[in-house]
């Protein structure tokens, strides 16, 4: 697994610091055209796994690795952990940028009140350094990440990235639709309650452990369909 982890990094070392650095300032822009922290975090926690999971795949197609990886000395298991493996660590980079734009943010809420505006204010910045929220908010952004990324990956592994790519957002938009029809027939209070569930460092922990199980089975079936693949 480390040797196909290693080898997902190397065909991304072009790359990965350039749309790091891109995805940083893309949250930041975003936190402050908004006005609000949170929002730059997850932006980046999001982003940045599924335009390197994109750049990935698109390169297993166009350099034709898929074929050549299985004649090396790697099991096709191991290529299908290793590559969720590989994008699960895109996911923490991601994190880690998101938490770069946090610190752009301070620094331009700094700088407002420095200038006598209220910068605290304009990016609902907390008194004092904000140790749950910022886990709260990690652990959220990086289980959506990781539940987009468990339904995406079966359809990529099972039919390639250019046959899936033509089904998969269809698929999330029929996830978000029956999600938005779900929202309008509830009980608002019942919506609202579940939303101040969310909002504690020990829930927020349970939300992404739980997403971490779902992006664990997604891999066992991904290795369940990637041994029936033809090539």
């Amino acid at each position: 697994m480390r040797m196909m982890v290693r080898s997902d990094f190397l065909s991304l070392r072009h790359s990965l610091v350039r749309q790091a650095l891109l995805t940083m300032a893309v949250g930041a822009f975003v936190a402050f055209g908004i006005g609000s922290w949170i929002v730059g975090i997850t932006v980046c926690a999001v982003a940045l796994p599924f335009s390197m999971m994109m750049s990935l795949l698109a390169a297993d197609e166009t350099n034709g690795w898929q074929s050549f990886r299985l004649t090396l000395p790697l099991s096709r298991r191991t290529v299908v952990v290793g590559r969720y493996a590989s994008i699960a660590l895109l996911g923490l980079l991601g994190l880690v940028c998101g938490f770069g734009a946090f610190l752009i943010t301070c620094m331009v809420a700094l700088a407002m009140d420095m200038a006598g505006q209220d910068g605290a204010g304009a990016f609902q910045m907390p008194a004092g350094f904000p140790a749950a929220e910022l886990f709260i908010v990690a652990a959220l952004s990086l289980a959506a990440a990781l539940v987009g990324l468990a339904i995406m990956l079966p359809f990529v592994v099972k039919m390639g990235f250019t046959r899936a790519i033509r089904y998969v957002p269809v698929i999330f938009m029929v996830v978000i639709m029956m999600g938005w029809s779900a929202l309008e027939e509830s009980d608002l209070t019942l919506v609202s309650s579940a939303l101040e569930w969310l909002v504690s460092v020990p829930d927020a922990f349970a939300v992404f452990a739980g997403a971490s199980i779902v992006y664990a089975l997604s891999c066992m079936l991904s290795v369940r369909l990637y041994r029936t693949r033809e090539f």
